[in-house]
């Protein structure tokens, strides 16, 4: 009777098994589909992790300390048009010093592109940031431009931002006195 017993439970759990993979099965077949369809939107970051190659690079730690410094000095609160151009100058330097290749230490966990890719999104940040204050011609909130101190009432608007071909596209939208108030 116990022999029995086991051999109906040892059925009984694969029989369990059998139905668990087929639905793991179904589920990977599923995941492959949306997969599939999310290929397209990846492919331009694919492509670019695709590119990394071994070569030399700029010292990446000194670089994000270097960028920190930047955006302290020349974008931090107090403004002037002067030094957001200087900022904005030296960012387009340094996003040119840094490439528009990622680099490989040719490690399976490779740190250099981390690093690279870190600071390639930061100087994107730093550029989304100090374009627009360039462009506002005001003093605002927490942001005071030294050569524009006070409110000008046409600039009670939003900027939107947006990356077109790699560059740093502005647009400016009014808003409603309802949501301003």
């Amino acid at each position: 009777l116990q022999e029995r017993k086991e051999h109906f439970l040892g059925v009984a759990e694969t029989h369990a098994r059998g139905e668990k993979r087929v639905r793991m099965e179904r589920a990977m077949q599923r995941a492959g589909r949306v997969a599939f369809a999310q290929d397209a939107a990846a492919a331009p970051t694919v492509d670019l992790l695709r590119s990394a190659e071994k070569r030399d690079t700029p010292n990446l730690a000194v670089a994000v300390t270097d960028l920190q410094a930047l955006m302290a000095d020349k974008v931090g609160p107090f403004r002037t048009e002067e030094k957001l151009g200087e900022a904005i100058v030296e960012i387009d330097r340094m996003a040119s010093e840094l490439g528009a290749a990622p680099p490989s230490s040719g490690m399976s966990f490779d740190p250099l592109l981390i690093d690279w890719l870190d600071l390639r999104n930061m100087l994107q940040v730093a550029k989304a940031v100090a374009v627009p204050a360039l462009a506002r011609k005001e003093s605002r909130g927490a942001h005071q431009r030294d050569d524009h101190p006070g409110l000008e009432e046409a600039w009670t608007l939003n900027q939107i931002i947006t990356l077109n071909g790699g560059e740093i596209a502005l647009e400016r939208a009014s808003i409603s006195k309802k949501a301003s108030a």
